[in-house]
């Protein structure tokens, strides 16, 4: 069985996604997740260069 608050939020992204409420739709949520891991990788790889350069 599906918890009642798992089926508001899809139906709230629902709504999202055909307009019918404001927010960021379900490609926008997941373009942005995306950008945030490369980021993530980004800083990790910036850390480990510095790290070496200098250590």
């Amino acid at each position: 069985m599906v918890n009642d608050q798992t089926i508001y939020v899809w139906r709230r992204q629902y709504l999202i996604d055909t307009g019918q409420l404001p927010g960021m739709n379900s490609s926008d949520l997941c373009e942005l997740a995306a950008a945030c891991k490369h980021v993530a990788e980004l800083s990790r790889a910036c850390i480990v260069t510095t790290s070496t350069l200098t250590g």
